[in-house]
């Protein structure tokens, strides 16, 4: 039998980093970031600043890759008038955000608004929820955003 310092050693760690190297890799790390799709997502969030009246909100998105090295990818959100805007968006793990400003009408009573969506993806990568923050296009002094802010939620399934 071969000693430590013989060959048997050095078969088993070769024979070990080619198993490793071989070694099926989850469906969910083999495809990159698990946002990276086309989802039908529903934001549910006040009606207007500080308004206990709730509106759903059904959008579709469109994420794309991110380019290499970088650290946020882009997206498209589409309304249910069909109306698209561009946003971007973070993947950390599970963990997701995106950020974009619907389309704003200047006939709507509520002002415009920026959304932030923080989130988890679950279901092998089929799922999307978490909360919105909504940053309201209406100054207030007292918020330490200086803006109205209320919250939400989201969720959604993958659609391709």
């Amino acid at each position: 039998m071969p000693t430590l310092g013989g060959r048997q050693p050095k078969l088993t760690a070769t024979l070990l980093l080619l198993s490793c190297a071989f070694w099926p890799v989850p469906p969910a790390l083999a495809k990159g970031p698990l946002l990276v799709g086309k989802w039908q997502i529903t934001i549910t969030m006040p009606a207007s600043p500080g308004s206990n009246q709730k509106s759903n909100h059904p959008v579709t998105l469109n994420v794309s890759p991110m380019d290499d090295g970088s650290l946020n990818g882009r997206l498209t959100v589409t309304d249910q008038d069909n109306k698209t805007v561009s946003g971007v968006w973070r993947e950390v793990g599970k963990m997701i955000s995106i950020t974009y400003e619907p389309v704003c009408d200047a006939s709507q009573a509520a002002p415009c608004a920026t959304l932030i969506l923080l989130g988890r993806v679950k279901g092998g990568g089929t799922i999307v929820k978490g909360q919105v923050i909504v940053q309201w296009d209406s100054q207030d002094s007292r918020n330490p955003a200086l803006y109205d802010t209320d919250n939400g939620k989201f969720s959604g399934q993958l659609a391709e």
